[in-house]
């Protein structure tokens, strides 16, 4: 939208110029340049208007990412305090409870704000994130099938692994630089849209 604005305001502007270098003393023909006016206000307003959304889109992106750290703050916090209970017989058979109430919504929030990390970071570092991240999330399922099946020896097995693979995720997130909103660039300058 801001390169569509571009391209009125430069047209406008050469349209302008050249109707005044013809026009003869000080007349001007206001049916050719009135016209070649408007199209440089609509330039001005799309170039504005393209620069606005990208700057929503920026602070939208800067959201997702605490939302990114926060639900894997939940996620790690919340493994480390089960973790004691996978050993206890009846504790581990109610794991899966736990899972479902808690661990369900954080997994929900992060897979909903993932690809915040691509335009931020790159699709490298959201690949590190997110294989780590699908890691535990794979073993976290396997808990909770352990759980409800009743094999509280594979709860005790899968979840330190869950928990260790959440928490590598959680230290190549929170090792990435805080991004100012000047910094995020979501949309390519040359993006016609």
């Amino acid at each position: 939208m801001s390169f569509c604005g571009y391209v009125l305001i430069a047209l406008s502007f050469l349209a302008s110029s050249l109707i005044a270098v013809q026009s003869r003393g000080n007349e001007v023909d206001w049916g050719w340049f009135g016209p070649s006016l408007a199209l440089g206000v609509i330039g001005v307003v799309l170039a504005r208007l393209g620069s606005r959304i990208r700057t929503r889109h920026a602070e939208m992106l800067v959201g997702q990412l605490d939302d990114l750290r926060a639900s894997l703050d939940r996620i790690v916090s919340g493994l480390r305090q089960l973790r004691p209970l996978a050993t206890d017989e009846h504790a581990a058979l109610r794991i899966y409870r736990e899972i479902d109430d808690h661990f369900a919504p954080q997994l929900s929030r992060f897979v909903d704000a993932r690809e915040s990390l691509i335009p931020i970071y790159g699709l490298q570092t959201y690949a590190d994130i997110m294989n780590d991240f699908a890691a535990g999330e794979r073993y976290l399922n396997r808990v909770w099938s352990a759980s409800v099946d009743g094999y509280v020896d594979e709860v005790a097995q899968y979840l330190p692994l869950a928990l260790h693979q959440f928490e590598e995720a959680w230290r190549k997130l929170a090792a990435l630089p805080r991004p100012e909103e000047g910094d995020v660039s979501p949309l390519s300058e040359s993006d016609p849209g």
